[in-house]
């Protein structure tokens, strides 16, 4: 067991649900609730092992006895998923998950998005790049998209439009438009049209008022 505090504090705190693969059980669906909790606890990718196969029972839990380690340069939790995936996803499982990708729409933080996007997206082995990154541009919300639209060559890769859209974000480098920023009181436009006219005015009125000025100061001498 892990020494770690993180991995401590999950074993004193009520687990989620066990996974057995029965008929009414679904293996994504069961991975996107523990994948969000070990995100909360903010587990390692080993520790995430570990704590998943306390949560299996039945047949996934024989099938993880003799696990076999994880190849070298490959995330632990990953590999580990894309097992019991294989293993147990359903038939209609990748009509499912294509369904729910293609109308998958960004509705709170990129980083949520895209953790919702990757999960569905490992369950297809035959969705493209380029469909892929279609797919993911069009759910990201319109100031988002607006971002990428003006700046074409961000539009590399999938990985790389994923990583720019959640560190603009983040970072707020994606503003609202310059002209959304201008003041728009008709009072203020007015302003601004009639004081340069005043200025005007009293450059073409001032040498008038000298003259009249002069004059008088004539007739009272």
């Amino acid at each position: 067991m892990s020494d770690s505090p993180a991995f401590q504090s999950f074993s004193r705190v009520v687990a989620p649900s066990k996974f057995s693969a029965k008929a009414n059980e679904d293996v994504n669906d069961w991975l996107t609730k523990v994948d969000d909790y070990f995100d909360m606890l903010k587990l390692s990718s080993a520790d995430q092992v570990r704590a998943a196969r306390m949560l299996l029972d039945g047949l996934p839990a024989k099938l993880v006895v003799n696990l076999p380690p994880t190849p070298a340069g490959q995330d632990p939790w990953q590999s580990f998923k894309n097992l019991l995936r294989q293993r147990f996803q359903s038939r209609n499982t990748k009509f499912f998950a294509r369904q729910k990708l293609y109308s998958l729409k960004q509705r709170g933080s990129v980083t949520k998005y895209n953790l919702q996007f990757d999960t569905l997206r490992s369950v297809l082995d035959d969705f493209g790049e380029v469909d892929a990154m279609l797919c993911y541009f069009m759910g990201l919300k319109s100031k988002i998209r607006e971002h990428f639209a003006g700046n074409p060559n961000l539009r590399t890769d999938l990985q790389t439009i994923m990583n720019i859209a959640e560190v603009s974000t983040t970072n707020s480098i994606i503003t609202s438009p310059v002209s959304s920023r201008l003041p728009s009181s008709p009072s203020i436009i007015l302003n601004l049209i009639t004081i340069p006219s005043l200025f005007l005015n009293l450059w073409i009125w001032m040498p008038c008022l000298d003259l009249v000025t002069m004059r008088r100061q004539s007739k009272s001498s």
